[in-house]
């Protein structure tokens, strides 16, 4: 894979799907470019369906980053009882795009939830979106990392 603006102009992509505990590589994809009979092949749709197909119905839980994330996804996950977790673009089909313009201060968040699949606005820095399979919606103060007395 070409990448232009990298010391190293050239990469071999993989696709991963590996253990949180145990790191253990459940299944994984080299990146051979485009697909000649099938446009949806590296579509993160098929990415993710493909590398699931081991773990699919087993319980697992998959956390996956913004690229891998949609509710089509999620809900695809969840009727092969694989619950899911991640970071979405907020401009991904069948996302609350309405409820989600509201302007939110530091702190804040915003959540709607359809059936099994919750969506969540939460502002830090800059609004971060979340879809969840394997959450309710809970806000949890976490404890306090400082030592001390």
């Amino acid at each position: 894979m070409y990448i232009k603006g990298k010391p190293h102009k050239y990469r071999i992509k993989v696709f991963e799907l590996c253990g949180a505990k145990s790191v253990y590589v459940y299944n994984l994809e080299v990146y051979t470019g485009a697909h000649p009979t099938n446009s949806e092949h590296n579509m993160a749709f098929s990415v993710v369906d493909r590398l699931c197909d081991k773990i699919k119905g087993k319980g697992h839980c998959v956390y996956v980053d913004r690229w891998f994330s949609s509710p089509r996804i999620f809900d695809h996950l969840w009727g092969c009882k694989t619950k899911a977790v991640g970071t979405v673009m907020s401009n991904r089909k069948e996302m609350p795009k309405q409820a989600f313009s509201e302007k939110l201060k530091k702190g804040e968040r915003i959540s709607r939830q359809r059936d099994h699949l919750l969506a969540i606005k939460w502002k830090d820095i800059r609004d971060v979106f979340f879809l969840t399979t394997a959450h309710e919606d809970a806000l949890v103060a976490a404890p306090s990392s400082r030592g001390g007395t």
